[in-house]
């Protein structure tokens, strides 16, 4: 139903279609293809999601005033539903559920700065296991 209120707009494979630390007023609905979501983290980038047809990412921006939180990145030819904040706002008449709505998406962007740190510590264990196992096997 949204995506047919969004302008439509096609990528090609690998082509990023916002930046972490972007701004952002608009959410994006998958037509067709995927679309890769990833967060910078200091050892690697982290993929949070591969989302694809009828999926929407980049809601939070509509939101608060926060930079986008991952990049999004085509995978394969993409088509996207872009639908900006206005629009998305005449769906919800009610300001209470708006109000809900926003504080739902800040503990949500909570929730994902504690996974990619679980994420990033599980991968240092990881490789600090390796290490220990690799210099035991030189006795």
């Amino acid at each position: 139903m949204l995506e047919e209120h969004g302008r439509i707009k096609n990528y090609k494979d690998r082509e990023v279609i916002f930046k972490e630390g972007d701004r952002g007023q608009e959410m994006f609905l998958v037509r067709s293809g995927k679309v890769k979501i990833e967060r910078s983290s200091k050892e690697k980038p982290v993929t949070l999601a591969t989302l694809g047809i009828g999926e929407f990412f980049g809601e939070m921006a509509l939101f608060g005033d926060h930079m986008r939180s991952a990049t999004a990145q085509a995978v394969g030819d993409t088509e996207l539903s872009i639908v900006d904040k206005e629009t998305f706002m005449s769906f919800i008449k009610d300001p209470v559920i708006w109000t809900v709505i926003e504080r739902m998406s800040e503990r949500i962007r909570e929730v994902d700065d504690k996974l990619e740190a679980l994420i990033v510590q599980d991968d240092l264990r990881k490789d600090h296991i390796a290490s220990l196992l690799a210099n035991r096997s030189t006795y």
